[in-house]
């Protein structure tokens, strides 16, 4: 949790970055659209290298130019319905040192995979 933290506000900043206890939320609410990405850290480890946060909404149910404080609950996912038809991508952050690397389009491959397991 320290190193999702770490990224999450290196990338957003460290107001707009999530705590361990919004993350921790995150993956009670909505488990499965919840994606951390790691590589080796030559240590015998892993390192966490990327993350994503989504949750599901009701199509039509937003416009499309609604905030993303609006439709996230302020980042806390409070607006999550189990039985929206719609994947919202919340945030995506892959670290600035290896950025490049394929990292990003792996977390959307799995989104992808995502929304057709739930027929989204």
């Amino acid at each position: 949790m320290p190193a999702l933290v770490a990224l999450s506000r290196q990338i957003w900043g460290t107001l707009e970055g999530w705590t361990a206890s919004e993350l921790l939320h995150h993956q009670e609410v909505f488990p499965q659209g919840q994606f951390v990405a790691t590589l080796p850290d030559g240590r015998g480890g892993e390192q966490v290298v990327g993350m994503a946060v989504s949750l599901l909404v009701e199509e039509g149910l937003w416009p499309p130019d609604s905030p993303w404080r609006e439709i996230t609950g302020h980042g806390r996912l409070s607006t999550h319905d189990p039985s929206g038809n719609l994947l919202y991508a919340a945030g995506v952050a892959v670290d600035p040192a290896i950025q490049g690397r394929g990292i990003g389009s792996a977390i959307y491959r799995g989104r992808e995979a995502l929304v057709r397991e739930m027929g989204l």
